[in-house]
């Protein structure tokens, strides 16, 4: 595997044919990261602040909810994972972010946690598979 992200790629099989996806660079998960947090923070002054802070706290408190806010793919931006990690496509439309917008939210979803796993792997792994990373690491 190569240390330049860029040269990084997979083919994934979608319904209608393939997309290439590509390693992201730190600097574009930086980019998808601080993207969604800005749109995260937009969205908590629209349902309250402060207030609404405390409640989703509580919240967490929740094993089930704890589960799914620890999806890592909730901490990035979709959209800009979708526009920075696919190169290409077997469709018969140029690849671009309004196609890529275009996408149905199946796909889209596939893709951006396909790019995210290729990207940056340890995200996924479960507590084993890390403890073991660090010790052979």
């Amino acid at each position: 595997m190569s240390v330049f992200t860029s040269r990084v790629t997979d083919t994934v099989p979608v319904a209608d044919g393939a997309v290439t996806i590509r390693k992201l660079s730190p600097k574009q998960l930086q980019k998808a990261q601080k993207a969604q947090q800005v749109e995260a923070m937009a969205d908590l002054r629209e349902m309250g602040g402060p207030k609404f802070l405390k409640e989703l706290q509580d919240a967490l408190k929740d094993e089930k909810t704890q589960k799914a806010a620890s999806n890592p793919l909730l901490r990035y931006d979709r959209g800009a994972l979708l526009v920075a990690g696919i190169v290409a496509w077997t469709f018969d439309v140029r690849v671009g972010p309004d196609t890529i917008e275009d996408l149905d939210e199946d796909t889209q979803a596939l893709l951006a946690d396909k790019i995210l796993r290729l990207s940056v792997p340890s995200l996924f792994h479960t507590a084993e598979e890390a403890e073991a990373a660090t010790k052979n690491g």
